[in-house]
Formats: C-alpha cells, structure tokens, sequence
C-alpha cells in the first residue's frame, strides 16, 4: 500500500471561473514553496493511502460497512488526513480526496491484450472523453471534500521505453491506422507542415489534442477545481508532454514507485528545471509494515518514522497541515 501523494509539482494557479458555490482549494506561494491551501485558507500537507477499495472487494454490504468505519478510524488515529485515489466513494464524505477518471487504455499496469493507444484526434474518442469527465463531475463538484482531479495513471508515453518494453508507440500506432482515420488523417497534414517531422514533434500534437479537450471539459464542469493531470510513471514524461500538460493543469504529479532515493531526487531536480515548473513539493514513498519514507522536496532529506511518529519530526509549520483532526498550518 502506498501513501499518496508520489510527487507533485505545483503550476500558477489557473484563472477559475466564477460561479462555483462550493468555496475550492487552491494553490498559493508562500516563503518561496507552493501550497494546497484549504478552502478555509489553511496551507495544507495531503497524507493518504492508496487502493483502499482493495479491502472492501469480494464482503458483504454489512462487512464493507464495518471495514469503512475502521479504515476511517484507523487513517485519523494515524494522522492521515486524505485518502488517496482507489478509495472507496463513501469515504469522499469524510475526507478530502483527489478524483480520478481513466480516460486513455495506454496505463503502465495494463496486461498487453488490454493496452492500446487511443486515437486521440478522433470525435467519438474525444465525446467519450466529455461524458467520462460529466458524469466524474456530477458526482464531485458539490463536495467541499474535492481537492481536484487526476486523469489516466501512469500513461506510457516515452518513445523509447514503449518500443522496447511493447514493440509500438503512441506515434507509431497512429501511424498505423487506416487513412481515413482522424489521427492517420492528422499526422498526414502535419508531415505537410513546414517545421520538424520526428516522432517527438507528432508526440507533442498528441499531447496536445487530449490535454486540450480533458481540460476544457473538467473548466466548463467543475471551473474553480484543480487539475492534477495524469499520474506519470517517474522516468516517462518526455520534455515535450510535461510542456503540454503545463498549459492546462495546475499541479504536475509523478509516481516514484520504487524508485526512491538519489534517482527520484535527480529526477525531480530535472523536472524543476523543465519548461512551466516554478516550484515543487514532493512526496517520496513507500510502506514496508507501517514504514515509509517522506521527504519534502527542497527541505532538508529523508526521515524515516513509522506513520504515528512522522509528524513529530516534521517542521513545526508542516505539523499542522498534516493533522489528521484537519487544522492548518499557520497561514
């Protein structure tokens, strides 16, 4: 099990519209480190564990109730103060949490004969993907308990990676298709279009053409609510995809996965440094029994407690943001 969240670089805040009745969190700088602020105005430290549906499958309805009462109990008695994403929708009531909606086939932990690359230039796709975001967004956008919104986990977007590991990549799929298809049709005008025809350049309209129409649909559904984008695997996020994401999300989230240690460190160095990243606060984690790492990202290294420990070792202005009774931090 994991404690969420893996890392997050934070982006300006967007231009919300108004409109929303339910006051949103945010995002704000504060002595030179970006910020969750809560919509009370506290700055806010998100703990939570991943995958906690995991417990509820294959009960009974009077089982799964008794087994949320004690997961609920158990996170505040260990002073988590979120749950992550995989959490049961009954938990969304009690604890702030981060939607997610998997809207592209291509995840790291899908089994071959279920990944695919989509067509992302495609009407029908793109429809798919507005009624997918809709119906996530009726159910979420009047819960104060929404922090934002994540889209498809660990996408496999390298070029490199994906021909070695799967024989095929995003550009070389399109590539493949009929030509009267959307995306077959696309990648013709752009091999007309003055300018660079490498797969990295085809990579990026790719990019481009699902990131624009996810975030519009989640800006004309839930305007004021932040958007985390994808979940990237660390070490698959090519320059040119982080750099369409960062004109349409908020907050850039990466999963170490078991790379923690100098990799993750060298790694979120090199993200800071990428096109539209001003600042970052990263979470490095892994739980052996009930012990993980944490490490706030340009703060001072690794500690390592057991979860009931950890916050009084944190910085007296990080103790409270991650109260599992819900207080603030000193604004």
């Amino acid at each position: 099990m994991a404690v969420s969240v893996a890392l997050l670089g934070l982006f300006s805040p967007s231009l919300f519209a108004a409109g929303n009745a339910i006051a949103p969190y945010t995002l704000a700088q504060h002595e030179g480190r970006s910020w969750l602020i809560t919509p009370a105005g506290d700055r806010f430290v998100p703990l939570g564990l991943n995958h906690l549906t995991a417990a509820l499958s294959g009960t009974t309805e009077k089982l799964k109730a008794t087994r949320l009462t004690q997961m609920e109990q158990d996170l505040r008695d260990w002073h988590f103060n979120t749950v992550g994403y995989g959490a049961p929708e009954a938990m969304w009531a009690t604890f702030p949490f981060v939607a997610e909606v998997s809207l592209t086939r291509c995840g790291h932990y899908l089994p071959k004969e279920q990944f695919a690359y989509d067509d992302v230039f495609d009407p029908t796709f793109q429809a798919e993907v507005r009624r997918k975001v809709a119906a996530l967004c009726a159910r979420t956008k009047n819960n104060p308990n929404c922090i934002g919104y994540w889209w498809t986990d660990t996408p496999r977007w390298d070029l490199e990676i994906a021909q070695r590991l799967w024989g095929q990549t995003w550009v070389s799929a399109i590539r493949a298709l009929p030509d009267a298809a959307p995306g077959k049709r696309r990648y013709a005008e752009f091999l007309r279009s003055p300018g660079n025809h490498d797969d990295h350049a085809f990579l990026r309209l790719i990019a481009r053409e699902l990131y624009s129409v996810t975030a519009l649909a989640f800006r004309e559904h839930d305007p004021r609510r932040l958007i985390f984008g994808e979940r990237y695997k660390l070490g698959d996020h090519p320059p040119e995809v982080l750099e369409e994401a960062a004109k349409v999300v908020d907050i850039i989230s990466v999963q170490p996965g078991p790379e923690v240690g100098p990799l993750a460190g060298l790694e979120h160095r090199r993200l800071r440094r990428a096109e539209g990243i001003q600042h970052g606060v990263g979470f490095e984690r892994r739980i052996r029994g009930w012990k993980f790492l944490f490490r706030l990202l340009g703060g001072r290294g690794l500690r390592h407690s057991t979860v009931h420990r950890t916050f009084g070792q944190l910085p007296g202005k990080l103790r409270g943001a991650g109260r599992g009774d819900g207080g603030g931090a000193p604004r």
